[in-house]
């Protein structure tokens, strides 16, 4: 891609998401994508979607601190950007557990997405009602229909 293709932004965002997607937390792997997608940002410093991807590949690494300090960068390139807003929400919510910040985040993003909702944002709503594990069900269930109609 960097010999014949070296400007092609979209397809650096692109690559490194199919590879990251599927290659099962490889490092060597995550590696190389980390860098597609840092490769984008380089070609397109004004994207907060591809910053978003690069965050997406610090957090697929374990590197929820450096995952924060982009999302944070999203979020000032494009303050209405949900999927930075997401993000910020999912490193805090590993980071620090469940607390009134991320439920309040959380339903902020439930209000956003509306009927249509993710199975990620589903699958937050579990974590953050473990405790009623009958409608922490429910989510599970709803992420999983979701997912196998898009599959």
């Amino acid at each position: 891609m960097e010999k014949f293709e070296p400007k092609n932004c979209e397809l650096f965002v692109d690559s490194a998401q199919i590879f990251s997607w599927l290659c099962g937390r490889n490092e060597a792997i995550l590696a190389e994508t980390y860098r597609c997608a840092e490769r984008a940002i380089l070609l397109d410093p004004t994207s907060a979607d591809h910053m978003t991807e690069l965050d997406f590949q610090c957090l697929l690494q374990g590197r929820i601190k450096e995952a924060m300090r982009i999302y944070h960068s999203a979020t000032k390139v494009d303050d209405s950007s949900v999927s930075a807003l997401f993000g910020l929400t999912l490193c805090q919510l590993n980071e620090s557990g469940v607390n009134d910040q991320v439920c309040q985040q959380v339903e902020f993003l439930q209000e956003v997405e509306g009927s249509q909702p993710t199975s990620y944002l589903l699958l937050m709503s579990a974590r953050i009602v473990s405790g009623d594990a009958e409608k922490a069900v429910g989510y599970l269930n709803e992420a999983l229909d979701i997912h196998f109609r898009t599959l």
